[in-house]
């Protein structure tokens, strides 16, 4: 029998000591592939580490869906993988512009990153502008945008580098503009 299913068979046991060592085992088998994993999406060595406990945890508290058929290392990636997502979600608010595009914005005190896309929205297309949008706000990392568009990862990066250098040449341009403006 494989070594894995063995595993789930003594995770799923009523036995308590069972279950302690069969955890342990799981959890020194598979972490720093579940680290690599989560590394893939998540640069901070602290919170890969931490997204790497989450799983493990997640995995405890769902045994009972666990099944002897499943593949536990594939079902563990698969944990790690949506969990580092979702921390990229929950923190995508934080997500700062490049500061070449910042130092363009005209800031004010009621300015917000719609009206960026509002005036972004005259220069890029749409599929430029969703570009932008899902790697700065949502956190998409350029692999998991390839892969949603079919496209290579280098693709997907020059494209990004284009939208940048678009939307810099816009924001300066507007920038002179409206400094033109104040000025008479």
């Amino acid at each position: 029998m494989n070594a894995d299913k063995i595993l789930i068979r003594q995770l799923k046991s009523s036995n308590e000591e069972s279950i302690r060592y069969s955890f342990n085992s799981v959890y020194n088998k598979y972490f720093k592939l579940v680290c690599f994993c989560i590394s893939q999406y998540v640069s901070s060595k602290e919170d890969v580490e931490e997204i790497a406990n989450d799983t493990f945890i997640s995995l405890f508290n769902n045994l009972d869906k666990l099944e002897e058929s499943k593949n536990l290392k594939y079902y563990l990636l698969t944990i790690a993988k949506n969990n580092a997502i979702s921390f990229l979600r929950k923190y995508s608010k934080y997500t700062t512009l490049p500061d070449e595009i910042i130092n363009l914005i005209p800031y004010e005190e009621d300015f917000h990153s719609n009206d960026l896309i509002e005036q972004l929205k005259h220069v890029l297309k749409k599929e430029e502008l969703m570009l932008l949008i899902e790697h700065l706000i949502y956190g998409y990392s350029f692999k998991e945008i390839s892969i949603k568009e079919k496209l290579s990862i280098n693709t997907i990066t020059s494209k990004y580098r284009r939208v940048l250098i678009k939307a810099k040449k816009y924001l300066s341009e507007e920038k002179l503009w409206i400094k033109k403006k104040n000025s008479f």
